[in-house]
């Protein structure tokens, strides 16, 4: 059955849309101050507020303070809202949401959990929900809510809300299982979603941000390192319009290469511990990730090294990354973005999956694949 709220006609819109938020037992406490000074604030007067995705960070118990704290939060939305404006809450991905999103729904009034999709009217704006699912063929089973034919003449939603994959945001393994039909989530061709909605706003990316008029909202905080850019949410304002909200409170996970920092001949590691120190007492929740990738180590470097992991083993917030694989994740890294580019112009393009597989394979492996072989491979 579809959703269905009868509101007066608007011209603008003002929809909060929020993604990854992440709450564990060793984050929600601090989440929800996070929450309490960046997003509350802007929830009031809103037509909905959407929560695509990802509210959880793993299985939580009901009773635990986590959950207590996520409902602290729901309630606090819909306090905010007016009575006849729902908070629309997305599953996301399995491993994350589970299930305890459903018991959400049961115990507050105009909160709705959306598991599968769903097609809604807010007022004057038709909105497509799309949470995260695995369905076997991904064709078949949207082609009655998508534009899977890029019909020109199509009557495109106002707004898409999904949580998922997208082309252009994608790992290259998940779309050549995507393409391979593997029971997964589904990685959505970004002319698909553009010929369907005027604009759509996601998650489960934390870093992407904007395609056209696809855009991802990012994790609402940081959570790891490799996060360092902004985070916050999207408050949509009807049309293409949207506002990007950064939160600013968010910790700070910061990477430093030791070698620009530190020269073991000239300098005390005892210093270099003082500017460490220093770091840690600028905000309890900062985070620093020392990188050590010189090719040549010498004994008093390694000997400091060792110091250093000494001194901080017992504090979560420093890592000191004595691995020589950076120098392999850049090449790695370049060589994932040639594989990007290959499926995205395969998925724009429409070229068979033998083609784009025999060229995955020589860009990621250097290997050499004949295309029949690969139709071989795939028929049995």
């Amino acid at each position: 059955m579809g959703l269905l709220w009868t509101r007066l006609n608007t011209i603008k819109m003002k929809i909060p849309i929020i993604a990854d938020i992440h709450f564990n037992n060793e984050n929600a406490l601090r989440i929800y101050d996070e929450l309490k000074s960046i997003f509350l604030p802007h929830v009031e007067g809103s037509d909905a507020v959407i929560i695509a995705g990802d509210i959880t960070d793993c299985k939580v118990q009901f009773d635990s303070i986590t959950a207590k704290i996520v409902m602290k939060f729901l309630n606090d939305i819909r306090r905010l809202l007016s009575e006849d404006s729902p908070i629309l809450l997305l599953k996301g991905t399995k491993t994350h949401d589970y299930n305890i999103v459903d018991t959400f729904s049961d115990t507050i009034d105009g909160l709705y959990c959306i598991s599968t999709k769903e097609p809604v009217e807010l007022g004057d704006c038709n909105i497509l929900l799309l949470p995260e699912e695995y369905p076997k063929d991904w064709r078949d089973y949207y082609k009655d809510v998508l534009n899977i034919d890029l019909q020109e003449d199509y009557d495109k939603y106002d707004l898409i809300a999904f949580h998922g994959m997208v082309d252009w945001a994608a790992h290259p393994s998940c779309i050549i299982e995507s393409e391979r039909q593997i029971h997964s989530s589904v990685v959505f061709p970004s002319e698909v979603l553009m010929a369907s909605s005027k604009i759509c706003i996601g998650g489960h990316v934390h870093n992407m941000d904007d395609y056209k008029s696809i855009h991802y909202c990012k994790s609402f905080s940081r959570l790891s390192f490799g996060e360092e850019e902004d985070k916050g949410f999207i408050i949509w304002k009807g049309g293409k319009k949207f506002e990007r909200i950064v939160n600013d409170k968010a910790p700070t996970y910061q990477t430093i290469l030791l070698e620009d920092y530190y020269d073991p001949e000239k300098d005390s590691i005892d210093s270099l511990a003082e500017s460490i120190d220093d770091f840690l007492g600028q905000d309890k929740y900062s985070h620093l990730r020392i990188r050590v990738t010189t090719e040549n180590i010498s004994d008093k470097l390694h000997s400091d090294i060792l110091i250093l992991r000494e001194k901080y083993s017992d504090e979560p917030r420093i890592k000191v990354d004595m691995s020589h694989s950076f120098n392999k994740k850049k090449k790695k890294d370049e060589i994932e973005e040639k594989t990007d580019e290959i499926i995205h112009e395969s998925v724009v393009n429409n070229e068979p999956i033998e083609s784009t597989i025999k060229k995955f394979a020589k860009e990621k492996f250097n290997f050499d694949i004949k295309e029949e072989d690969v139709i071989n491979i795939i028929s049995k």
